[in-house]
């Protein structure tokens, strides 16, 4: 099962009156809570992370298991058949942020680098794919800078749509600006930076959660959170 929360009380339940053995999968905020997770990871075969960050937060809480059935095994994603699509022809730098309007996301430090790149005389352009309810503040953040003209916010696209931009290559960069807002709420290993990277797309993020096991090797550019200017 997936989640240490209502789905691993279901299977511990049905596990313990059957006898049939689970396993259990545990990604980033369901981690920290108190859900008897202690006890889910002795009772499971064995208990995965999806990284090495969400282990770290389970031995923070004392929410361990026996070590012999602990693992780390990454979360993937489908590979394209080919990524090879030739570059449009637009002449403008196109950032795309694939990401829920929430705080732990950081858009409006990206909105600030947009300005900082505008001031420069930088032609570069930024579409916001994705609900949440910040919308209308940093819709107003977009207006106070005077960017209208250089910010999209395409509302919430499907996935599909999303990876067809990939592969005909309509964005140059995909761009998660987020951050950490402490009690163990930040990123775990974003799919939408796995999914941008799987087409070939350059992607810039920040050194939060478990962002460093994807990108910090050199396979994507690394910030600092919060900071508009690295942006």
């Amino acid at each position: 099962v997936h989640w240490g929360r209502t789905t691993a009380t279901m299977a511990l339940i049905a596990s313990e009156m059957s006898g049939i053995p689970w396993s259990l999968t545990l990604h980033r905020n369901d981690i920290a809570e108190p859900n008897l997770l202690t006890i889910k990871m002795h009772k499971a075969s064995f208990t995965r992370f999806i990284s090495r960050s969400g282990m770290d937060i389970a031995r923070s809480v004392g929410a361990l298991g026996p070590p012999d059935r602990l693992c780390v095994i990454h979360m993937g994603v489908h590979l394209p058949e080919s990524s090879s699509a030739a570059i449009d022809d637009r002449t403008e730098f196109l950032a795309l942020c694939p990401a829920h309007l929430y705080p732990v996301k950081g858009h409006r430090f990206l909105i600030e680098a947009i300005s900082l790149l505008k001031d420069r005389g930088l032609a570069c352009s930024l579409w916001i794919a994705g609900r949440g309810h910040l919308l209308e503040t940093l819709r107003q953040q977009v207006v106070a800078l005077g960017l209208e003209d250089r910010i999209k916010f395409c509302g919430p696209v499907p996935h599909e749509r999303v990876l067809e931009w990939y592969a005909e290559r309509r964005v140059d960069v995909v761009v998660l600006p987020s951050v950490d807002l402490g009690r163990h709420e930040h990123e775990g290993i974003p799919v939408s930076l796995m999914e941008a990277m799987a087409y070939g797309i350059p992607v810039v993020s920040t050194a939060t959660g478990g962002i460093p096991e994807l990108i910090g090797e050199g396979a994507g550019l690394m910030v600092r959170p919060e900071d508009p200017k690295a942006l």
